[in-house]
């Protein structure tokens, strides 16, 4: 019945005859054809996605109306689009997410002044959307839709790497002896993907990387990481994504070559790219590393990290995405303050703790939680680190952060309080005082009668121990 179905309808006119993948029905094995007949009831939708498999797509209305939002080529990550603050629901709808975010997307704008654009879609008409747009689809009305993804010549490097990459020998096989042409073979054997055979794991050895690969893989990663090629360095980052949060035996050898061969200090130099999106796959490249171990954290340090977030946190920006990175920044350093007491006091003397806590205020709720992590973890170190840390303005955005809606938070941020006032009555501070004077005694009483119960307690021991003659 299917095939009778696809026989009603012919691919648009430009698009015939150009699907590279149009031969590999199987690849990747519960992906099927690709095409979709599409029938949404209005208010429904998507989130924000980029579709898979490096394909390109179109997409033709025969009943209804959709709203499309498309965001630049420079906004690869959709998890980098999330819901804001005003989605006041545990797991948000697309109705939510277009009537907090999406309605607003057109005043974002991106590196070089781009911005996403929305486009409604009739009845009779066709979207073809390229490879590596983010975008998001949304159902005004009743609708009825086809639509297919495919591997488009004009986006060969990408599918013949998914290829080589995903799938098996006999699927790269197909397509360079039985479809591609004499200039697209000599295209793929011109890539970095050629010959494929290296790229298809051996069953016996999957997990198993020597240290020549390894040293051959980091050599060419740097080198990618210092051109000017931008799509090389998202490339580049993406793979020590994966290679470096990997679970195998060979991580511990991974990491020991990326310091071994100063990559380290390649991967930190992209926290100076002029695209805040390379700079937010930089952040999570560090992320990865020091959330490994205290010696990988020492060991970026070393290399020169902390200068450059500092700056990094100073930047000042309209720009949206710059929300995004300071929020993955913070995360990375989290993972240094929970170290270390070493560790923790670099934040304290290079003065990104001071940038932290005004981070603390900010409207993003995603970006407030994230410093506040690192406040805490700065809190519970030594007494002269919650000194020093108090004296910075930390009590208060601890305080200013008791309004969290969520429970596990709050009661987080309790403790923390708790600890800094347990300093301040081991070292003569007055921390108790600061407190009523900043009016903090009336939000612990409110947490008192909190309905969840490790607040509650929590807000009550820090009354009885700290507010009780």
């Amino acid at each position: 019945e299917g095939k009778k179905l696809e026989e009603d309808y012919e691919w648009p006119g430009p698009i015939q005859g150009g699907d590279l993948y149009g031969s590999l029905n199987d690849f990747p094995e519960d992906y099927g054809s690709k095409r979709w007949f599409c029938v949404g009831t209005g208010g429904t939708g998507t989130d924000p996605h980029m579709d898979p498999l490096g394909t390109d797509a179109w997409n033709t209305v025969i009943k209804g109306h959709k709203w499309w939002i498309v965001y630049p080529e420079r906004v690869t990550d959709e998890e980098d689009l999330e819901c804001d603050d005003e989605c006041s629901v545990p797991i948000p709808s697309a109705r939510h997410w277009y009537a907090s975010v999406g309605i607003n997307a057109a005043r974002s704008e991106y590196d070089n002044g781009d911005r996403p654009f929305h486009i409604l879609q009739k009845p009779g008409e066709t979207i073809y959307l390229p490879y590596g747009r983010v975008h998001s689809v949304f159902n005004m009305d009743d609708t009825i839709a086809i639509t297919a993804n495919y591997g488009s010549e004009g986006n060969f490097d990408e599918v013949w790497k998914t290829v080589v990459t995903d799938g098996e020998k006999r699927h790269w096989r197909k397509l360079y002896y039985q479809v591609f042409n004499k200039e697209q073979r000599r295209r793929a054997r011109e890539s970095e993907y050629w010959h494929p055979d290296e790229y298809v794991d051996d069953e016996e050895d999957e997990n198993v990387v020597n240290e020549e690969d390894i040293h051959s893989i980091l050599h060419n990663l740097k080198k990618r990481l210092s051109g000017d090629d931008v799509n090389a360095k998202r490339e580049s980052f993406m793979t020590l994504s994966k290679l470096i949060n990997s679970d195998g035996d060979d991580n511990d050898n991974i990491l020991r070559a990326v310091f071994n061969s100063r990559l380290a200090e390649s991967i930190i130099d992209g926290l100076e790219d002029p695209s805040y999106v390379m700079v937010l796959r930089s952040l999570r490249v560090i992320g990865h590393i020091v959330s490994a171990s205290n010696e990988n954290a020492q060991a970026m340090i070393d290399a020169g990290l902390m200068p450059k977030m500092q700056a990094l946190l100073s930047q000042d920006s309209n720009e949206p995405t710059l929300q995004l990175v300071k929020k993955e920044a913070c995360y990375v350093l989290t993972n240094i303050a929970g170290g270390t007491d070493e560790q923790t006091n670099e934040l304290l003397k290079k003065g990104i703790l001071n940038r932290v806590i005004e981070l603390a205020y900010s409207s993003k709720r995603g970006l407030r939680k994230e410093a506040i992590w690192v406040i805490a973890n700065v809190v519970s170190s030594l007494d002269e680190h919650v000194i020093s840390a108090v004296e910075s303005g930390a009590l208060e955005a601890l305080y200013n952060f008791l309004s969290d809606g969520d429970a596990k938070n709050v009661a987080f941020v309790l403790q923390s309080i708790e600890n800094i006032l347990e300093v301040g009555t081991e070292t003569g501070k007055t921390y108790a005082q600061k407190v009523v004077n900043m009016d903090g005694l009336e939000a612990l009483e409110i947490l008192a009668s909190s309905q969840n119960m490790t607040v509650q307690q929590r807000a009550n021991e820090v009354l009885k121990r700290f507010f009780t003659k």
